[in-house]
């Protein structure tokens, strides 16, 4: 099997030893992966800001480039939901509409993709810690298979994943919440901290890039002890690759 791997905007920018680790993970489970050279965002950052032509734009050049017939993986939950939620709303009735019907049920996040697509389910690995997860907005409301980081996690001998308390309420992150609402948004992402800190978990695990950002901004400058990190990168961690 082929996919293709989309690099998103924060990863690119600011993680990218994320999508090193998805591709290598990938690979070590035997799926070749292909990077498209000339691809750039998806256009949801200019979507959810009103500049609507821009992210058309930039959503026809993504599907022009990965609807190739191979499914396209990526470490970001919400550009997945970009993609299948919105880009039908922004090429509804447009000359793209069958395209993007070739390329939405062939577009993933990375867990969902490990575990659910390529039938992944067990790990065969150990490593001994206690985690806690985080899914993002756009994972709860718009993605499905919100368990997902969950069931993958669960195979690993010696690891285990600890609840927290309203662990579905936001991290305070929101896009450009966060910078509006700077002191409302470091106040949630205290409270998501503090919850996950006092659960016992060493680490917080999520499959968003910009929730992470968020999370491990503030608990390194509060010296919060808890490591937010991308399951890609935490897999890394715990898989001989």
């Amino acid at each position: 099997m082929t996919v293709n791997v989309f690099v998103p905007c924060f990863v690119d920018q600011i993680y990218p030893q994320t999508a090193v680790n998805m591709e290598k993970i990938l690979n070590h489970f035997g799926i070749e992966t292909l990077y498209i050279e000339e691809q750039t965002c998806c256009g949801q950052m200019a979507y959810k800001n009103g500049y609507f032509d821009n992210a058309q734009q930039l959503g026809e050049k993504f599907i022009k480039e990965f609807n190739n017939g191979n499914p396209t993986v990526m470490p970001s939950v919400s550009c997945a939901v970009m993609i299948r939620k919105y880009y039908p709303k922004i090429f509804h009735n447009s000359s793209l509409h069958n395209d993007l019907k070739q390329l939405i049920p062939k577009t993933f996040e990375f867990a969902d993709f490990l575990f659910n697509e390529a039938g992944i389910k067990a790990l065969n690995s150990k490593y001994n810690a206690i985690v806690s997860i985080h899914t993002s907005c756009s994972g709860l409301r718009d993605y499905g298979h919100t368990n997902v980081m969950h069931d993958i996690l669960s195979t690993v001998d010696g690891l285990e994943v600890r609840d927290f308390k309203d662990s579905e309420v936001c991290c305070g992150f929101g896009g450009s919440f966060s910078l509006k609402n700077h002191h409302v948004s470091a106040a949630m992402a205290h409270d998501k901290l503090q919850n996950v800190i006092d659960s016992g978990a060493q680490y917080l695990i999520s499959n968003e890039s910009s929730c992470l950002m968020h999370m491990q901004t503030y608990a390194k400058k509060q010296k919060m002890p808890i490591t937010p990190l991308h399951i890609a990168d935490f897999l890394s961690l715990i898989i001989d690759l």
